[in-house]
């Protein structure tokens, strides 16, 4: 991920869908909620339900994608 998409992130002030944050990180928003739910990105699901809404942090996204980054 190029560095102005990190600064475009972090400038976002409200929650990400999943959708959305597949497009600021280039990858498939299927990726994004198989990493949700399998606990490797934070987010917030909004109700009980198992198809309740889920939303993302921004900063919570750029320290996942950095924590990626490193070897």
């Amino acid at each position: 991920m190029r560095n102005n998409n990190i600064d475009r992130l972090l400038a976002n002030k409200g929650l990400l869908t999943p959708a959305e944050a597949a497009t600021y990180i280039n990858f498939d928003a299927e990726t994004i909620r198989r990493w949700v739910r399998t606990g490797k990105l934070k987010a917030f699901k909004f109700g009980s339900a198992r198809n309740a809404p889920v939303r993302i942090d921004p900063s919570d996204l750029a320290l996942f994608i950095n924590d990626m980054k490193r070897p």
